[in-house]
């Protein structure tokens, strides 16, 4: 089976093309737009798309968010139906505030800032593909992503970028994180293109627990072997805590996460020069 990558050149794209050629799959990169439908034609010998392409929260304006997350994904989603290709979806956490922990997919979907209405509206779009053209796939509900090469704007390469100014800044140290390494998630997402399952599912991508800003600090400090002020802004945050359910990866999948937030943290400070000689 050959596989189309959009967003191949991205944070979690990088390594899922990494691990494609690791695999000895057969894969290639999407190379165009995904706003226009016709930049998917060059592709019909591909039996599966994994769609990763979006623009982030930090990068463009709502609008502009909005527009290319959900109608890049109508155009992967029209590429994928029109070939009965497999169609993996890179989605966000979606459950806003939730009523217990761990978080199951069948908890009610939820969005509390452009990034995330534009991540559920385009979930919406894959369940009416699904259903009106027997479309068969994976949504993977990504929680909190981190690894080496993350770009700044979230929170474990804000924190990196504090250690080496020498002073941290954060909004909230009590608020709680389901932390999920990036390997781990390519992972998962591999698993999802090439594990044949009826329908289209809904995945959880995380670790199965939460650390606290305070405990991810903690563990940066014990790692670098330096501690350094800390400035608590104490912003009450929309979303307290978070802990996803990940039985249903295990059970259509195979998969469980591998790396734990202090080898994770290891690997990332590594990348970055600052663990200590």
């Amino acid at each position: 089976m050959k596989i189309l990558l959009t967003g191949s050149r991205g944070f979690i794209g990088r390594r899922v093309g990494r691990l494609l050629d690791e695999r000895g799959a057969d894969w290639a990169a999407f190379q165009g737009d995904v706003l226009r439908a016709e930049d998917f034609e060059p592709y019909q010998d591909c039996q599966a798309i994994i769609h990763l392409a979006a623009k982030v929260r930090q990068a463009v304006s709502a609008e502009e968010l909005i527009r290319v997350n959900v109608s890049g994904t109508i155009n992967a989603l029209g590429f994928a139906s029109t070939g009965r290709r497999r169609f993996v979806l890179a989605s966000s956490y979606l459950y806003g505030r939730p009523a217990g922990q761990p978080i199951p997919e069948s908890a009610p979907l939820s969005y509390h800032d452009p990034y995330s209405f534009s991540k559920w509206l385009a979930e919406q779009a894959g369940a009416a593909w699904s259903r009106l053209f027997d479309l068969s796939g994976v949504m993977v509900r990504i929680f909190n992503v981190y690894g080496p090469g993350q770009p700044r704007g979230f929170l474990v390469p804000d924190l990196l970028a504090g250690l080496a100014a020498g002073r941290l800044r954060v909004r909230d140290l009590s608020s709680r994180r389901d932390f999920i390494f990036v390997e781990d998630l390519a992972e998962l997402i591999v698993r999802a293109a090439l594990t044949p399952t009826p329908g289209l599912e809904a995945v959880n991508a995380g670790s199965g627990e939460s650390h606290s800003v305070a405990q991810v600090i903690e563990l940066l400090f014990e790692l670098t072997g330096q501690r350094l002020p800390v400035e608590n802004q104490d912003r009450p945050v929309a979303i307290p805590d978070t802990v996803a359910d990940l039985s249903r990866a295990r059970e259509l999948l195979g998969w469980s996460p591998r790396t734990p937030l202090s080898e994770g943290l290891a690997r990332v400070l590594a990348q970055a020069g600052l663990r200590p000689a």
